[in-house]
């Protein structure tokens, strides 16, 4: 749902449709790790929101994604095990929280201390509409066998659940007479935008700063050869206190 990369990932599906069932498996435990991720960012909105009713919401949005990741990882492993040269091994937790941290499937903070509670559930609304939307086109996508098909329709139906709710949220404080609705739907957006462009260019850096690195080690590695050399000369006229000679 929170997840920043959805879409770039969603889009990438596109590409794996001709590819082997290797890169399909690869987009399936992606996806799990996505729905992983954002199983954890609705945890914490659970435990940080001051409000009864958003908090069970939000715990209830939680044990979706948690069984949407589960779904995922479990279809990705039955699909392994039909083809007997791909096997998907099960990651321990920290390795888990590596993945999806890399992949930028949730921040070093939970989302929700980011926002505000109308802007939170704005970004549940629109995430999880996103979310649904994509889905809903995988699900017709006949380059997926039909087992893998009937599960995005699955996720789709359930994201469509996530998104009633928030607007239902919405609507209700509408009616309530809360004000800057419209500016937190269209801050949302703009702040979507943003993530999504800091989170797909964070490769990009990552490759830069590597880059960075290689030089300024060749750069030095002459230097401190120098030096060592010229360590190892002085040590030779130390006489070694534990020489026999």
């Amino acid at each position: 749902m929170t997840s920043f990369n959805f879409k770039k990932l969603f889009n990438k599906s596109k590409l794996y449709n001709s590819k082997s069932l290797n890169k399909n498996i690869e987009l399936i435990e992606n996806f799990a790790l996505a729905e992983f991720g954002s199983a954890l960012d609705m945890l914490a909105a659970s435990e940080l929101s001051e409000n009864i009713k958003l908090k069970k919401g939000y715990l209830n949005h939680a044990i979706d994604e948690f069984n949407h990741a589960d779904l995922f990882f479990q279809h990705a492993k039955l699909m392994s095990n039909n083809n007997l040269q791909i096997k998907v091994n099960s990651s321990p937790v920290a390795e888990l929280g590596e993945k999806i941290r890399y992949l930028n499937f949730i921040g070093e903070k939970p989302i929700y201390s980011e926002l505000n509670e109308i802007d939170f559930i704005n970004f549940v609304m629109i995430s999880e509409l996103a979310a649904q939307k994509y889905f809903n086109s995988l699900s017709l996508n006949t380059s997926f066998d039909i087992e893998t098909r009937n599960l995005f329709k699955k996720i789709a139906l359930e994201e469509g659940n996530h998104v009633e709710y928030a607007k239902n949220e919405l609507i209700l404080r509408k009616k309530n007479g809360t004000k800057g609705l419209i500016k937190s739907y269209y801050f949302i957006k703009w702040f979507r935008f943003k993530t999504d462009i800091l989170a797909n260019s964070r490769h990009l850096w990552v490759f830069l700063g590597n880059q960075l690195l290689n030089i300024i080690y060749f750069l030095l590695f002459p230097v401190t050869k120098v030096f060592s050399k010229r360590n190892y000369k002085n040590n030779d006229k130390i006489n070694d206190p534990y020489s026999m000679v």
